[in-house]
């Protein structure tokens, strides 16, 4: 059985990629309901994120909880470095 590995920037690129609107509530409790991601910094840690009708910059140490409102199609990487769909 291969090993499926998953990180944090993979979920926000499936988030981006299918455009799937979610709650992101940060650590002090703020909650941005139906937001979508736009595009990852990672130099930055940050996120652009779609929210109200406004483009808004979202550091990610700020986020304490995304939360999709559909479900993610996830894209995992197994353990060869090779790309599989689950």
């Amino acid at each position: 059985m291969k090993k499926e590995k998953f990180s944090e920037q993979g979920f926000l690129g499936c988030l981006k990629d299918q455009r799937i609107p979610c709650v992101i509530i940060t650590s002090n409790g703020f909650q941005m309901q139906d937001a979508t991601v736009l595009a990852i910094d990672s130099d930055k840690n940050a996120l652009l994120v779609e929210y109200s009708g406004a483009r808004q910059m979202v550091y990610q140490h700020s986020v304490s909880t995304i939360r999709p409102l559909r479900p993610v199609r996830l894209e995992t990487v197994d353990s060869e470095g090779g790309g599989t769909d689950g």
